[in-house]
């Protein structure tokens, strides 16, 4: 499981190849608003551009409307001149997000946007930053829950009325192997305490984040935009061991 937390999207200017009338590009800088940025047509880019030369390691943007056929192309170069970008790669299509992990560093970058199957594009939050914080292993028998914003309402008939809502994740996970001291599992750095209760104090239940729950498997299930739904964090020692075990609720936003 794997937690996309730490953005730089806030020390960036955005410049939009298109900027239709009441639009703000820089709303794709807040993860708190429910919107997306629209552009004009359906072949567009936006420019992310740095005040110097940047170290990225995780992009991911929200897929608006985006179809599963369109080309999202993030581009990386000294100067924010694009015949022939130091950098070009496309993104992975997950249902939810396009995502990359990379290890690129430039003072530009360009995410290239080109989808046939709309008349214009709409993307949402952008994140770029850091590496992801890798989860230790959850439980056996980890489930996932679901809640709903319907409510039903009843007629003088006792017939059932409900208002049209819709379902989100708000689900429980235990860990329980956290470790004081670096490990690696199938190739994967976990995090240890220090790092997880970095990750809560910077963020608590205010901040949201991208979480990839079985990041292996993006195709069964894609990443959650969501948040830590939870007032506190408590670490466990366990008994005879040296390891901790904590739980963290995670709750979707949209």
């Amino acid at each position: 499981m794997r937690y996309y937390w730490q953005s730089l999207i806030d020390d960036t200017t955005l410049t939009a190849s298109s900027s239709p009338v009441g639009q703000d590009i820089d709303n794709l800088k807040v993860p708190q608003l429910a919107r997306d940025y629209t552009f004009s047509s359906n072949n567009e880019s936006v420019v992310i551009a740095f005040s110097v030369a940047t170290e990225i390691k995780s992009f991911i943007v929200d897929r608006g409307n985006l179809t599963a056929a369109a080309t999202v192309t993030l581009q990386g170069n000294a100067t924010d001149a694009w015949g022939a970008p130091s950098y070009s790669q496309a993104m992975t299509y997950t249902g939810t997000a396009f995502y990359l992990d990379l290890d690129e560093t430039y003072k530009y970058y360009r995410l290239k946007l080109v989808d046939a199957a709309v008349t214009t594009i709409s993307i949402g939050y952008i994140h770029l930053g850091p590496e992801y914080t890798q989860m230790p292993p959850i439980s056996n028998g980890a489930q996932l829950f679901y809640a709903t914003t319907n409510e039903p309402s009843f007629s003088i008939s006792n017939q059932v009325f409900a208002n049209q809502g819709y379902e989100y994740l708000e689900t429980t996970f235990e860990f329980t192997n956290i470790s004081d001291s670096a490990q690696t599992i199938l190739g994967k750095t976990i995090a240890t305490r220090s790092e997880i209760l970095v990750m809560w104090s910077a963020i608590r239940n205010t901040q949201p984040l991208w979480a990839m729950l079985w990041e292996e498997n993006l195709d069964v299930f894609p990443p959650v935009f969501c948040v830590l739904n939870q007032s506190n964090l408590n670490m466990q020692k366990q008994l005879g061991k040296q390891e901790y075990k904590t739980q963290i609720t995670l709750r979707e936003v949209h």
